[in-house]
């Protein structure tokens, strides 16, 4: 479908360390990668997830060769962008971006693709979550972890996100009360870096994996001592109460993901 597409650079921004796995030190740009196709009767417009309420004073480089931008908080007005031509487009943003919501501001929710550098993103605080609710052609997000200051509740973060795989080590979400239905629909998601979450003070965990199959990540050590809300946590037959102590509803839970793996010889 996308056989004629243009694949454009990030016209000025310093491409040299996307494809590197490891950085040493946090990027200053967040970068994320968007896709306008070439159907007729596509919308070839970009609109920023940004909203009234967040705080913002950035220069947005939207990779088609164009004047960058500056957007703040007293001017939203130039948070959305017209293509001449599909193609995939990398969008830069360099400056203080607080307040990042596709649950809040959907119009293109189904064009971002891949984040290659959180940069100095803070998704901001939302007492709804939903941060890239929808997002259904996002794959990737940096192996760095994004600056999760203030956030308490992930409910709905990646919820029906179908083509999500991203790596989520070391993401400081000891703060965090609230991940129902956080990856609920995510189907392509392993998992991968769950394990390093401390989630002691996560009371609702309810529906977080629902309509997912794929999850490998090793969780039983996670202390779930403080989960009062857990039913459905994924979808499965299999009981198992005991892992949710606290836990007031009857949760249906996968032991796979939860138990210790076993060898191939089950030791």
């Amino acid at each position: 479908m996308f056989n004629s597409c243009i694949k454009h650079n990030k016209s000025s921004t310093d491409t040299s360390s996307v494809d590197n796995d490891v950085k040493k030190t946090k990027p200053i740009n967040f970068i994320s990668k968007w896709k306008i196709g070439e159907e007729i009767d596509e919308n070839k417009t970009i609109v920023l997830p940004i909203y009234n309420g967040g705080d913002y004073d950035f220069h947005v480089d939207w990779g088609d060769g164009t004047e960058k931008q500056h957007i703040n908080s007293d001017n939203l007005n130039s948070k959305s962008h017209v293509y001449k031509v599909p193609g995939e487009y990398y969008i830069t943003i360099t400056g203080k971006i607080k307040g990042f919501n596709f649950g809040l501001v959907d119009e293109s929710r189904y064009k971002i693709i891949e984040i290659l550098d959180w940069g100095n993103l803070n998704f901001g605080y939302n007492k709804n979550g939903a941060y890239f609710k929808y997002c259904m052609n996002l794959t990737t997000i940096p192996s760095l972890p994004p600056d999760l200051e203030g956030i308490t509740n992930m409910k709905e973060m990646f919820s029906l996100c179908s083509k999500f795989n991203g790596d989520v080590s070391n993401w400081d979400v000891s703060k965090v009360t609230d991940m129902s239905y956080m990856f609920s629909g995510c189907r392509s998601f392993t998992g991968k870096g769950l394990k390093t979450w401390d989630v002691s003070n996560v009371t609702s965990m309810r529906s977080m994996f629902s309509l997912l199959v794929r999850v490998t990540e090793d969780l039983s050590g996670w202390n779930v001592n403080k989960v009062s809300a857990c039913a459905d946590f994924v979808t499965a037959k299999t009981k198992i109460p005991q892992i949710f102590p606290r836990c007031r509803e009857l949760p249906y839970l996968d032991p796979l993901i939860l138990l210790p793996k076993q060898s191939k010889n089950g030791e």
